[in-house]
């Protein structure tokens, strides 16, 4: 294939959104980046390939040896440092999920383990050095499956060639929308609902799209493809479905620019082939793989806040990194030239693998090696991997994507007690946290609960069709039917929210006497155990006040004057956790009281609300 420079200078268009992304900086659907990849992936090879067909000289083997060439030399050593440093700076729990991804990571099938482990109070991403590597394990199992299909096929004719990978694409964008919607952590993870965006790259190979001999219009959709790839860079957010129809605006815009260029006469092309760029686009696959592990260690080792400059510095250490890598690693091997032959090149892919595979297997099995840590702090780290299902009542009253088409149990959940005030709680995981400390405290009362896994309980309040639905049960059906004493609202709640507020508060005084907003808890940027842990390893203990969340204070004041005076009774849980020097973070045997970022463990909701409890909480006033 003819080297393509506006084809290099997409590919650091699509590394730098998604390192901008990963850095906080404004790109706010930089994860988009993954799927320029793919177009661009699925463009690539599918030439290569059908050429070597139309040839007769295609080999599976050839084929094969070729992406061990140009995968495993650059991923293992990403690895290899990556496990280093997993050494160094994981905590235990984090350590053995560390080794899963190693071991999935290995066979090309670490997408498979995150959809697979996908919970609602999963480790957090910013414990997983190896999270990136999902969208690499979806194109090598894409790989695994198309060349037999082009080989399948090439005795047709071209058109039924090109209706075969068409009725596939489109079933697999279709199944992709479905998903998204249905249960978005398949769509993103998985193969069948992402070979769209690789088969879209493959047809444009394939010459599905007749080319265009007038410059104009290559100009036309040249800038057309830009705009939309830049747009669903700014556009897009955690909040957008995705990929599903969503993932158009990326993918197409990329198909557009590739089916444009390559003559290097239009101004799309000139720009994308600036040097600078291209350059980027040459080391991008080392750049890419990384720039994750740098983040995820620099925030694991506590060194500092990441600030602005922070992001700068490691922004340009993944630049140095990759370019190294990119020089000494994958350039000699991809060369074929002196000491890597085919047979080397695939044994030390299996010694690698091997080394791989063992190294995972054993951190798994030990539990990430607690022994690492003294034993105090060892004991502190193990609550990062607390189970919150039996204390939340997940599945039952506390409903998370894992169940998206699940009704509340209104036996359990929702049953009224005669002779006892009826207290209903609703939110999402911080609500969720709440109801065991308020049951085991609060014994005189009925507690009844009703939340869902990030849908807050405001009556305008946008969501998933699973919030929406369990949201609209609650105002409109069992909330009218009960009559509640007591209302509580609590969720992690956001500036954006506070307009809602009292109006959600004046429509459900209409079915109880009293409704009474809880603020946010107090969360931190790291997982507390960790904080604790690593305070006490390091001996020092200021760690976890460096590392506190100060915007949920403000949201906290903000919240608490904007109420007031809007006439809504509101209790501060801030106030409650938090005095003028420190915060509470572990009860009296030194056990955190969070697992996380926010979230309560079951001790630590029981000693939130005996808190409550001795400041009058949920006092009849008179």
């Amino acid at each position: 294939m003819n080297y393509r420079a506006d084809i290099d200078g997409l590919r650091a268009i699509a590394v730098g959104s998604v390192i901008l992304y990963h850095l906080n900086f404004r790109v706010s659907g930089g994860f988009a980046g993954v799927d320029v990849f793919f177009v661009i992936s699925g463009f690539l090879i599918t030439g290569i390939i059908q050429r070597d067909i139309a040839a007769d000289r295609f080999s599976i083997n050839r084929f094969y040896e070729r992406r061990i060439r140009r995968i495993a030399p650059a991923l293992f050593g990403v690895l290899g440092v990556s496990t280093i440093g997993a050494w160094l700076w994981l905590m235990p729990a984090s350590l053995e999920l560390f080794g899963q991804n190693l071991v999935a990571t290995g066979v090309f099938g670490s997408n498979l383990l995150l959809w697979w482990s996908t919970d609602y109070f999963a480790a957090d991403a910013s414990n997983l050095p190896l999270l990136h590597v999902w969208s690499l394990a979806v194109e090598e199992q894409f790989y695994f499956a198309f060349p037999w299909l082009l080989v399948l096929v090439r005795k047709l004719t071209a058109r039924k060639r090109l209706m075969t990978v068409w009725a596939i694409c489109i079933l697999s964008f279709l199944l992709c929308v479905w998903w998204t919607y249905q249960t978005p952590e398949t769509a993103f993870y998985l193969l069948p609902a992402r070979a769209w965006e690789l088969l879209l790259g493959s047809l444009l190979a394939l010459g599905a799209f007749k080319p265009t001999e007038r410059r104009w219009m290559r100009e036309a959709i040249g800038v057309l493809g830009l705009l939309m790839m830049t747009v669903g860079f700014f556009v897009l957010d955690h909040q957008t479905p995705f990929p599903g129809a969503a993932a158009l605006l990326p993918c197409v815009g990329t198909g557009l620019i590739i089916y444009a260029g390559g003559r290097g006469d239009t101004v799309v092309d000139r720009l994308l082939g600036l040097r600078p760029l291209a350059f980027l686009g040459l080391i991008s696959y080392s750049l890419y793989l990384w720039h994750w592990p740098l983040i995820v260690f620099w925030k694991q080792s506590l060194v500092g806040e990441f600030t602005p400059l922070a992001r700068v510095g490691l922004l340009v250490a993944s630049i140095v990194l990759a370019t190294l890598s990119w020089k000494f690693i994958e350039q000699p091997i991809r060369s074929r030239a002196g000491f890597w032959s085919n047979r080397r090149v695939v044994g030390a892919f299996l010694l690698c693998t091997a080394l791989v595979l063992g190294a995972g297997f054993a951190m798994s099995a030990s539990g990430g090696f607690p022994s690492r840590l003294p034993a105090g702090a060892a004991a502190v780290a193990a609550t990062q991997g607390y189970d919150a299902e039996r204390d939340y009542r997940r599945g039952l009253c506390f409903l998370t994507s894992a169940t998206p088409n699940r009704a509340l149990d209104r036996q359990k959940c929702l049953n009224p007690t005669p002779g006892k005030r009826n207290v209903l709680l609703i939110g999402d995981s911080h609500a969720a946290h709440l109801w065991p400390g308020l049951n085991e405290v609060f014994h005189e009362h009925n507690i009844l609960q009703g939340t869902v896994s990030g849908c807050r309980p405001l009556l305008d309040s946008p969501g998933a069709k699973r919030c929406l639905r369990v949201r609209d049960h609650l105002f409109n059906e069992a909330i009218p039917d009960l009559k509640p004493d007591t209302i509580l609202l609590a969720a992690g709640w956001k500036p954006r929210d506070l307009e809602q507020v009292p109006k959600t508060v004046a429509y459900l005084r209409k079915h109880s006497r009293r409704v009474i907003v809880l603020g946010p808890i107090v969360e931190y940027s790291l997982p507390l155990p960790h904080l604790v842990a690593v305070g006490l390893w390091k001996e020092k203990p200021e760690l976890v006040d460096q590392y506190r969340v100060t915007k949920r204070k403000a949201l906290d004041r903000a919240m608490r004057k904007s109420l007031a005076d809007a006439e809504v009774d509101y209790r501060s849980l801030y106030d409650v956790l938090c005095s003028v020097e420190a915060c509470i973070v572990a009860d009296e045997l030194g056990v955190p009281i969070q697992f996380d970022y926010g979230h309560l463990t079951g001790d630590g909701s029981i000693l939130l609300a005996r808190l409550l409890r001795s400041q009058g909480f949920l006092v009849e006033p008179d």
